[in-house]
């Protein structure tokens, strides 16, 4: 089968367009209105910017979102130090728990609410047996203090304590231990572990 041979021809009035009109666009620039750039019915772009009662509205109210955020999120922090010290505080029961084991008896309570001679932050004991390093409170200072231990029933229990800072907290109570010093410290609510 024979394909035909088509030609496609350009008419006469297009051939020549390209040539006779790009030196008609060669410098081409668009009409600039005076007095700015008018669309429909709207004042000329370009003019007058935005006055100074309008600058200090925004900025006021970027001012006022700003702090609301920056409260909520010292809120958010707060709640998750406290979520902090309630996880150290089970931990530590644990690891009471298996000193209870090997021991029968849990430790005594040394000077200030530490466990025994060891301080927090430090090594529970010397093999790290039932826990590496002694929790410390996340915001350890003189204002704020570590957590308390203190035996109860002459070594078969124990009470942890540690001072919340969101004092709505539901699973706070009222602080209450047997070291005065560390019970007034504390001015906000405390939560508690025990064992019995």
């Amino acid at each position: 089968m024979k394909i035909p041979n088509f030609k496609f021809q350009i008419p006469n009035k297009f051939k020549n367009f390209n040539n006779q009109n790009s030196k008609k666009f060669e410098n081409w620039k668009p009409a600039r209105p005076a007095g700015g750039l008018k669309i429909g019915n709207c004042p000329p772009l370009g003019g007058a910017g935005f006055t100074l009662i309008e600058l200090l509205v925004a900025i006021s109210i970027i001012g006022i979102l700003s702090a609301l955020l920056m409260t909520n999120l010292q809120d958010a922090r707060s709640r998750a130090r406290d979520v902090q010290r309630k996880s150290d505080l089970r931990q530590l029961k644990t690891a009471l728990r298996m000193y209870y084991n090997d021991n029968q008896g849990y430790p005594v309570t040394g000077t200030n609410g530490i466990i025994a001679t060891f301080n927090w932050g430090s090594a529970f004991d010397a093999t790290g047996k039932y826990m590496k390093v002694l929790p410390q409170d996340p915001l350890t200072s003189a204002t704020n203090p570590d957590y308390y231990y203190e035996q109860t029933a002459s070594g078969e229990g124990f009470n942890l304590w540690a001072c919340l800072e969101n004092k709505s907290d539901s699973s706070g109570v009222t602080c209450a231990s047997g070291d005065g010093s560390w019970n007034t410290s504390c001015t906000t609510i405390c939560f508690k572990v025990s064992e019995d």
